[in-house]
């Protein structure tokens, strides 16, 4: 009967697909991440196992003072995507949770489209800290990749 007062959604972008091969993949997403963990704990522990990601994003929700439960994590080569995955993938962090970890390649690939991605976010231009902690892990992987990250 008539018109309904309900706006139309704007046609949305067409979604990004992840890869459905681990050919090529250099950035995974690192699901059912416990939500204690801080960005700070997490990149501590995975650095602790011998990982050190150029490109890191952990989503926090600091109402909740608790994460988001995936990260994104850039490698410079597939075979240490290889290694996380073969470490991680089905296991559990220190901080313990019922969930096992999973990892899958992530929809974006590559440090370059993930940073240009976050450059044009919300978090890049409200929170400092993301932006001076992404061009750090730039600087130290990418201005000296032998040196390791401590």
């Amino acid at each position: 009967q008539g018109h309904s007062a309900v706006p139309q959604m704007a046609p949305s972008p067409k979604k990004m697909v992840a890869p459905t091969s681990w050919a090529g993949v250099t950035t995974v997403m690192f699901r059912n991440i416990p939500s204690r963990y801080t960005q700070q704990s997490l990149l501590a522990e995975l650095r602790s196992e011998g990982f050190f990601p150029d490109y890191f994003y952990l989503p926090m929700d600091f109402k909740k003072n608790a994460n988001a439960g995936y990260a994104f994590l850039n490698f410079g080569e597939e075979k240490e995507v290889a290694a996380f995955h073969s470490r991680y993938d089905g296991s559990r962090l220190s901080i313990r949770s019922a969930k096992f970890l999973q990892v899958v390649p992530a929809a974006l690939q590559g440090y370059d489209a993930n940073f240009a991605h976050m450059q044009h976010s919300a978090v890049m231009n409200h929170h400092r800290y993301y932006r001076l902690h992404l061009q750090e892990l730039y600087q130290n992987n990418h201005n000296n990749p032998s040196k390791n990250i401590e």
